[in-house]
């Protein structure tokens, strides 16, 4: 089994955007994703005081839901590119 990092997957999926405003489009809004998803790791070892457990956890779920919703997204463009 082939093993993929997050940078390696996020750099063959900018070649699909030949414009370079696109592309560069594309990178920013993966790095920022990328930094999102390091963010969320760091915020998630630290406990939520007691009294905001269940309102800590509703907010982290919804952005986390939100997260894979936009690299959905983002697979179904390189694929329509791809397949254009």
């Amino acid at each position: 089994m082939r093993t993929v990092t997050l940078r390696g997957y996020l750099k063959e999926m900018s070649k699909s955007f030949t414009e370079e405003d696109a592309r560069e489009e594309a990178l920013f809004c993966l790095n920022v994703l990328q930094r999102a998803h390091g963010l969320m790791y760091q915020i998630s070892t630290v406990p939520a005081p007691t009294d905001r457990i269940a309102d800590d956890a509703k907010l982290y779920q919804d952005i986390i839901r939100r997260m894979w919703w936009s690299v959905m997204h983002l697979q179904c463009l390189v694929f329509a590119i791809d397949n254009a």
